[in-house]
């Protein structure tokens, strides 16, 4: 099996030691949240109902770090991509959601969304799920 866990803290002390080099972060929530928030690191944006993966292949990366919220959709993503031939996965444990409480430093516009805008988030969420689904 080629998909594992790492922490927020792991990841961040991988980046900082070797850059992403040949590794590369997907990030698999949708355009919104990710247009909300991100990571300061260059990410490949793939949300989850347009993950593909042969431009993930295309990379060549020794390692995909794999991103989203909380972790849900990452792991579906993981064992997606695993099932397609991606190696060496590693699910970024509790998403962008624990590396936000940690203090990682995230790029964005709108770092504490209002309600309406986290209930219109998640209606997107659900519906980015609910298609992936659909097609696999």
């Amino acid at each position: 099996m080629t998909v594992s866990l790492i922490s927020c803290d792991d990841f961040y002390k991988f980046v900082e030691q070797n850059g992403l080099n040949n590794a590369i972060l997907l990030d698999v929530r949708t355009r919104d949240e990710m247009d909300a928030y991100s990571l300061d690191k260059d990410a490949v944006q793939m949300p989850l109902h347009e993950l593909d993966a042969d431009k993930i292949k295309e990379h060549n990366p020794d390692t995909v770090f794999v991103l989203c919220k909380a972790g849900g959709r990452a792991m579906m993503a993981a064992h997606y991509l695993e099932a397609h031939g991606v190696q060496n996965l590693a699910v970024i444990d509790g998403g962008i959601t624990a590396c936000k409480g940690m203090g990682m430093r995230l790029n964005g516009t709108n770092l504490k969304p209002l309600p309406e805008e986290e209930e219109k988030m998640f209606a997107a969420i659900q519906k980015s799920v609910a298609e992936f689904k659909a097609q696999n």
